[in-house]
Parts: structure tokens; sequence; C-alpha cells
């Protein structure tokens, strides 16, 4: 059975806990708000907001995790072949000159 001094000190250590995570969660919140206004003012600025989340995330990620995702997408690309599901890169298309002069030729 716990004594009083054991039971104020885990009441203490409960109520530091407790408004810590208060606090943090508040912050959280306020934060959460402050990235969903600045997406909404990049939109409105003409940004895609999903790949500028993307870019984010990769700017974000350690080269051990980038190493990671780009295997993944090789993975993801070499099934899509596989399957047949992968568009062919089309060729660059064939450089024309346009005519110099008024284009029409005189005989």
């Amino acid at each position: 059975m716990a004594t009083n001094g054991s039971t104020n000190g885990h009441h203490n250590s409960l109520q530091h806990y407790v408004t810590a995570l208060t606090q943090f969660m508040e912050e959280k919140k306020a934060v959460s708000q402050a990235i969903r206004n600045l997406m909404a003012e990049a939109s409105s600025h003409g940004f895609h907001v999903l790949a500028l989340r993307d870019v984010v995330k990769a700017k974000l990620m350690s080269r051990q995790q980038a190493e990671a995702q780009e295997q993944r997408n090789d993975a993801y690309e070499s099934y899509l072949e596989a399957l047949g599901m992968l568009a062919a890169p089309e060729p660059a298309p064939a450089q024309t000159t346009k005519p110099r002069g008024k284009g029409v030729a005189r005989q």
C-alpha cells in the first residue's frame, strides 16, 4: 500500500504530465491551424498544395529515408512496366526549321 508521501509524489507527477500534455496539445492545434492557413494562402497564389506537401516532406527526409523512397519508386515503376501499365516515353519531336522569307518560292 502506498504511503501519503508517495501518493503526493505521484499526484504531483501526474499533475505535471497532464499540464504539460495539455499545453503541447494546445500548441499542436495552433500550429496545425497555422499550417492550414499557410496552405490556403499558397493555394490562392496558384500553388498545388499536395505537391507542396510532398516537397516539404522530401526536404525533411533523411538520406536513408530518401534512398528507401527511391528504391520503392524504382520497384513501383518496374511493376507497372512488367504489367504493361507504364507508358513508353515519347520520342522528342524532330526539330523543324521554318522557311525563311515569305514562304512561297518564285519561279
